[in-house]
């Protein structure tokens, strides 16, 4: 018998890189983004769906503007993308790259924490100063 507890690992990482990997792929299949949205323009039109699915009647669907992927959004997605992996590194690596960096980063940090936490007094008088200075400003 296997022991379950030495798979669990490899799962938590094959599964999100498993779907990664399909999403990255249906993207650069040519035809299947705008497959997908003329599925999804069918799937919104409630009723001509229910009448489709539950009574056969194939209901005239309406037309699907052709839309296309630009390089901006591929970009937006590779950024989005790096966002997502950074902040599952810090979240697993946080603690120990805090320990390692606690001595060349730690005192400016602690510095700059200190100083928004005096500024932030919880005062009321500080919110309204605070508050006016950020209306003004905008």
């Amino acid at each position: 018998m296997r022991d379950r507890r030495s798979e669990t690992p490899v799962l938590i990482v094959v599964v999100p890189a498993v779907l990664l990997a399909l999403a990255l792929a249906i993207g650069v299949i040519p035809g299947a983004v705008p497959a997908f949205e003329h599925a999804a323009s069918r799937f919104t039109d409630h009723g001509a769906y229910a009448a489709w699915v539950l009574h056969g009647h194939v209901p005239a669907w309406p037309a699907v503007a052709a839309d296309h992927v630009s390089g901006v959004d591929v970009l937006y997605g590779l950024l989005a993308l790096a966002g997502a992996v950074a902040a599952a590194l810090l979240g697993l690596y946080g603690r120990s790259l805090r320990i390692s960096l606690q001595g060349t980063l730690g005192q400016p940090a602690v510095s700059a924490v200190r100083a928004a936490r005096d500024l932030h007094s919880g005062h009321i008088g500080d919110y309204i100063a605070w508050w006016t200075a950020g209306a003004a400003l905008l």
